[in-house]
């Protein structure tokens, strides 16, 4: 006989898993595309808009320790040139974390919108 909690659960229920062993809460998949990240990092930096020095860089949000989030999460961020650190530094290390979660969500958004628009809206949907 399978165990029972108090409430009614199970301890798969109480795992994430119904009755039948089906995930209630599926993940969504991650998403890794080398030709996605190359794109991304050809444009120019979503911060400041100096072209030629841009890297794929992925949101912070919504990962794990020592993980990357899905590719559909990055946008471009100028690394190191002219003498400067670049964005990319700047946005990992010089805001808040309420100003970089702020600042990803809006860069998120619009690369979806431009990679939608651009042919790759197959990794949205």
């Amino acid at each position: 006989m399978a165990r029972v909690y108090s409430d009614g659960t199970s301890p798969s229920t109480r795992a994430g898993f119904d009755d039948d062993g089906q995930m209630m809460f599926p993940k969504t998949p991650i998403i890794r595309s080398e030709p996605y990240r190359r794109w991304v990092a050809s444009l120019p930096c979503i911060a400041c808009g100096v072209e030629g020095f841009s890297q794929a860089a992925h949101a912070n949000y919504g990962k794990g320790l020592s993980m990357k989030t899905c590719d559909t999460k990055t946008f471009p961020l100028c690394g190191p040139h002219w003498g400067l650190a670049g964005c990319h530094q700047a946005h990992d290390s010089g805001m808040t974390r309420a100003e970089r979660r702020s600042a990803e969500t809006r860069y998120v958004e619009q690369m979806r919108d431009l990679a939608i628009a651009s042919g790759w809206g197959e990794f949205f949907s």
